[in-house]
């Protein structure tokens, strides 16, 4: 029986599911835009830099400003040239087709010059070359005792992509080649196809402190802090959770062989995410929930008996109790804020398992 899943996994689900929708490359290009706007940005700065420190006559600041700009434009080109290598790797699986038919080779073949029909050359090579991809995979027993071969990591899956695209190159006619070269194409096109694997409740609580320093500025604006202050807290906002939720979801598209590896594996990667973050946000709300004295009735004793109610004493002990569960949101907060900030670690970690080491 499947295990019910809380209200924290409900909801990393329900993210999940949304981002799985979105265009990977309208997200990749969207990323790659800023980034390039922000070099543009450092750039107008550096010189902004030199001309003001030409004129105080301070050459001997010159080099660190160098310096600076150097090691920021190289952090920006890193991560332009990371995301563009998740953009390619991603564009070259989808146009990697399996739709392939007698017909179709047969198209293939006068567009190229050739007869319509492969000969029997062309065949038993189409033949070879499948049999090679096929004895390159990775052996698994089924349950009737009978061996299958399924690709089970990157380096059989790009080696049978290059041995489906020799066949595609002789475009065989023979139907019952051309249906075995369709099932193993479709076979590697499935262990290829990637899904977002990663923690939809860090992404949540990256939106929910992004969008809780945007309202910061658009308080700062009512309160006559203008319009810079607005544009500075959105532009805060992009640059520590925006570009680097967008980055986290490129990384976390996971290949097909690597989910089926990863779906046995316990705990999840993420199953510790998630619960630092539920457990951090449940004590808040324990600790919000205690009682701390804040309602407690003091009273004053005397001699003779009597008791007179302590109002003094109560405001102390109410004004304690606020103090110590203010100060317990404020750690709660802190933490899930450096929490949110880590969404960066994670996509550079998915980006080197999922588009180099695949592991």
């Amino acid at each position: 029986m499947e295990k019910k899943k809380g209200f924290f996994g409900r909801i990393s689900d329900k993210v999940g599911a949304k981002l799985k929708t979105l265009n990977t490359n309208t997200v990749g290009w969207i990323i790659l835009a800023t980034i390039g706007l922000i070099a543009v940005g450092v750039f107008l700065v550096m010189i902004s830099g030199l001309i003001d420190v030409v004129r105080d006559q301070t050459p001997g600041e010159i080099p660190g400003i160098l310096i600076s700009f150097v090691l920021g434009m190289a952090f920006l080109f890193g991560l332009g040239a990371m995301i563009f290598h998740m953009m390619k790797t991603l564009n070259e699986e989808l146009r990697f087709k399996t739709d392939y038919s007698v017909e179709k080779f047969q198209e293939l073949r006068i567009a190229a010059g050739k007869g319509s029909g492969s000969s029997a050359e062309e065949d038993q090579k189409c033949i070879e070359l499948l049999d090679q991809m096929v004895d390159s995979w990775t052996d698994v027993e089924t349950e009737n005792g009978q061996n299958m071969h399924y690709p089970k990591n990157m380096k059989e899956i790009v080696k049978a992509r290059k041995l489906l695209v020799q066949v595609i190159a002789v475009a065989p006619t023979d139907r019952a080649i051309v249906d075995r070269f369709v099932n193993y194409a479709q076979i590697v096109k499935e262990k290829t196809d990637r899904q977002f694997d990663g923690s939809g409740l860090l992404l949540g609580l990256s939106a929910i402190m992004s969008l809780g320093v945007i309202i910061m500025g658009i308080v700062g604006v009512s309160g006559g802090g203008g319009i810079g202050a607005l544009i500075g807290t959105l532009l805060v906002a992009f640059i520590l959770w925006g570009i680097p939720c967008g980055i986290y979801f490129l990384a976390c598209r996971t290949p097909g062989f690597m989910l089926e590896f990863r779906k046995d594996k316990k705990p999840s990667r993420f199953k510790l995410v998630n619960a630092v973050i539920a457990i951090v946000f449940g004590a808040g709300l324990a600790g919000l929930a205690a009682n701390t004295g804040g309602n407690t009735k003091w009273y004053t004793v005397f001699s003779d008996g009597r008791r007179e109610r302590d109002y003094g004493m109560e405001m102390n002990s109410m004004m304690m109790s606020l103090a110590i569960k203010g100060f317990l949101v404020f750690c709660v907060l802190m933490i899930l804020f450096f929490i949110s900030l880590s969404v960066v670690l994670w996509a550079f970690i998915n980006y080197l398992r999922n588009y180099v080491i695949f592991k």
